[in-house]
């Protein structure tokens, strides 16, 4: 009884139901339904442990209690329990309009964040208004995406829905350079990168075809212009492209750079070596097969082999006849020989310059002694003349003309009728040794013939003698 008594005598109570505790005998601030004051004690609100404050039945929003396994107040507000901490325990600082976090992470629908910022599921992160830029201040930052066996296709991209979405930047060079930068066009299905003058390259994301200069690439790669490769001082790797199947197993072929001289070259990779040069350097020289021989002249070929119709030099009409010639350098005597179709035609000594063509028995059929030629030969006019298209030595010539000895010899002529001749007479002059020969056996014969009237006529003259006597 004593102690409630001494307990009204610090309690004063107003008409309208407010209450203060003091010792002062104050009334209650009129603010307030209870006030305490006092100047040496303070105020125990209910004390328990974390496990009792959670089982609390139906707990009243504004309802205080202090946890002793936590050490700190909580009040029970919208449904759930908010721990009161003081400044120096708490994890976010406000700075005026501000607020910072300067330890640990802060995730954002996700429990358990292992970044800085950690966002759960939803749209990421939003920027409203008309602007305002989203900035990285360190040139060490970066935007990274996880690399998954089965990727949820992640993306950065400007629109929320729709297709028609043609001709607008995606990544710009910076606001004073606006059209600077990669550009997607929706219709065409091309990603683009361009300067303030236009696109300057194109990606067709279809086809996969490149383009430089052009925006609607029909080709892997299809550019406007000129290509450079440059040389890093090592033949090694030196510039230039290569070719090979799609499984890059055979047939591999390589043109670029076959010397530090700026020789171009063709490489085989079947062979081991460049097959074709090319040297600029020294007034546009071609080299065939001459590797790793200098060029030495503006058509440098060497041939491996000798005799076959797929070597040396080859010269063939486009015709269904398919007529071609070989021209070899032998292996064996350095002569230069003539190759038609395989079959060797005429060779030129390598010593005396000496032409000669083929002439074997087992090449020829219809094999007969020639006729008399000793009248016909006699028909031949031989003449002296010039070339009409001589305007530079202006010779004089002795010869015959193809049309006079067409009509007593015709086999020794020839009227060809393409390769632009237009039908221009040519003749085998090597025949009339053939021919001269023919004739001075005749004419021998003749002379044997009248030789031998001459002895017998001078037999019978010195019988006519001696019968004078």
């Amino acid at each position: 009884m004593r102690k409630l008594i001494i307990f009204f005598l610090f309690v004063g109570f107003s008409a309208g139901a407010q209450v203060a505790v003091n010792t002062d005998g104050s009334a209650p601030d009129p603010s307030a339904m209870l006030d305490i004051k006092s100047t040496n004690r303070g105020m125990l609100v209910p004390r328990m442990t974390s496990a009792q404050r959670t089982t609390i039945a139906s707990p009243a929003s504004g309802l205080l209690v202090f946890d002793n396994d936590t050490q700190s107040f909580w009040f029970y507000s919208a449904g759930s329990w908010l721990e009161l901490t003081d400044q120096s325990s708490q994890q976010w600082t406000p700075a005026g309009s501000n607020i910072s976090y300067t330890t640990g992470n802060v995730g954002i629908g996700d429990a358990t964040p292992a970044s800085t910022l950690t966002v759960g599921d939803g749209d990421k992160f939003q920027v409203s208004g008309t602007d305002g830029d989203v900035s990285f201040t360190d040139d060490n930052a970066s935007l990274r995406f996880p690399a998954t066996t089965l990727p949820n296709s992640p993306m950065m991209y400007m629109f929320s829905s729709g297709t028609q979405n043609a001709d607008r930047m995606v990544i710009s060079h910076s606001p004073g350079f606006p059209a600077w930068g990669m550009e997607y066009h929706d219709t065409l299905d091309v990603m683009h990168l361009r300067s303030s003058t236009g696109r300057k390259f194109s990606f067709e994301l279809a086809s996969g075809h490149f383009g430089i200069g052009v925006t609607n690439p029909e080709y892997p790669l299809d550019a406007v212009g000129r290509f450079r490769l440059r040389s890093d001082g090592n033949m090694s790797n030196s510039p230039g492209i290569w070719f090979n199947n799609q499984a890059n197993t055979f047939s591999r072929a390589f043109v670029g750079m076959s010397r530090p001289d700026s020789t171009l070259g063709v490489y085989s990779q079947h062979l081991g070596r460049f097959v074709v040069e090319f040297d600029v350097m020294r007034e546009g020289r071609i080299g065939i097969n001459n590797a790793p021989h200098t060029v030495r002249s503006e058509l440098h070929v060497v041939h491996t082999n000798f005799g076959g119709s797929n070597d040396g030099v080859r010269i063939e009409n486009e015709a269904s006849n398919r007529y071609y010639w070989n021209l070899y350098t032998s292996n064996i005597t350095g002569d230069f020989e003539f190759f038609y179709k395989g079959g060797i035609r005429a060779r030129i000594n390598s010593t005396s310059g000496a032409y000669t063509a083929v002439s074997d028995e087992k090449l020829k059929t219809d094999i007969s002694p020639m006729s008399d030629i000793m009248e016909k030969l006699m028909l031949l006019q031989p003449k002296r003349y010039r070339f009409a298209a001589d305007t530079i030595h202006k010779s004089h010539y002795n010869g015959f003309l193809a049309q006079e000895v067409e009509k007593v010899f015709p086999e020794l002529v020839t009227s060809l009728g393409d390769g632009g001749s237009n039908g221009t007479y040519t003749m085998d002059y090597s025949g009339f040794g053939v021919i001269a020969i023919k004739a001075i056996q005749e004419q021998q014969a003749i002379i044997e013939g009248q030789q031998k009237q001459i002895n017998d006529l001078r037999l019978l003259v010195d019988k006519l003698s001696e019968d004078k006597k």
